[in-house]
């Protein structure tokens, strides 16, 4: 649960910095995969921060489209791909929600379940 809240905390601040700032587009669709490079850049680690930047900039900025996205599946392996997918679609449920930023445990546990084993994923070297 503390995983999927450390990615969760990240991704609302961006999520939200990005609607007050009156849905401003980031400017750049396709240079959210900076973030997801960025996310991946350590050998065998993940960094929680610049990955829920990705996933603000993916899911707050309609600037981005659907072959944007696609191309991040060429920066990793197609295992991580499917989590980032699987992730991406637990935050699209939570951001449908009127309250979005407020998340329950099971949520959370999901997030949290979903980032540790892709973090595992990439620690043993896939």
């Amino acid at each position: 649960m503390r995983s999927g809240y450390a990615v969760f905390n990240e991704f609302v601040a961006e999520y939200i910095a990005y609607t007050v700032n009156d849905a401003e587009p980031f400017r750049n669709a396709m240079g959210s995969h900076i973030y997801l490079q960025m996310a991946f850049h350590e050998e065998r680690t993940i960094n929680p921060y610049w990955l829920s930047r990705y996933f603000a900039i993916v899911l707050g900025d309609s600037a981005v489209s659907e072959d944007d996205f696609a191309f991040g599946q060429s920066l990793v392996s197609p295992a991580v791909w499917n989590y980032i997918n699987q992730i991406l679609n637990v935050l699209i449920s939570q951001i449908k929600k009127p309250d979005f930023w407020i998340a329950d445990a099971e949520f959370l546990e999901t997030l949290g379940c979903l980032f540790d084993e892709m973090f595992h994923l990439v620690f043993m070297g896939a």
